[in-house]
């Protein structure tokens, strides 16, 4: 890649593949955790618990792709996938009450504080791309230009 193709890149382009290459580490990590249960929870729990896990993280992997290639994806789809983003973890506390998701850890009195910060960033952060990416033009403008395909005319004036 250029560097005339680098900079054409938006910064919010950036933000968002980090945000749901992330989000998808840390689900799938979350549903290898809940295969670490069996025979402490029920088994509902543990299968509610992988399978919306794997989802999620599939679903940010697909944003992180699509994102970066430019293909088969739209603001639209990028926004919905930051609204689920911020709905699913209030569904999983909802599911976690009923006993049909897997627990969370528990946390020692120290670790409450640091705990409530990070489930605050996390709205912030998804509330803040949704945003971002809403008003952004510049990320409108990079998913509809896509990838360079071959017979495309090449641009030869000067950077």
């Amino acid at each position: 890649m250029s560097d005339h193709q680098a900079q054409e890149t938006p910064i919010v382009v950036y933000v968002v593949q980090t945000v749901s290459v992330l989000t998808a580490a840390s689900y799938a990590l979350q549903a290898l955790g809940a295969l670490t249960l069996f025979g402490k929870v029920s088994i509902v729990a543990i299968l509610c618990t992988v399978a919306i896990c794997l989802l999620t993280s599939g679903l940010s992997l697909s944003v992180w792709r699509g994102v970066g290639s430019r293909r088969s994806i739209s603001r639209r789809y990028v926004l919905n996938y930051l609204w689920f983003m911020v709905l699913i973890y209030p569904a999983m506390a909802i599911m976690r009450s009923l006993g049909a998701f897997a627990p969370n850890p528990r946390l020692a009195d120290t670790e409450l504080l640091g705990a409530a910060l990070g489930d605050m960033a996390r709205y912030a952060i998804f509330l803040g791309l949704i945003i971002w990416v809403g008003r952004s033009a510049e990320f409108k403008k990079h998913l509809s230009v896509g990838p360079a395909q071959p017979g495309d005319p090449v641009r030869t004036d000067p950077i």
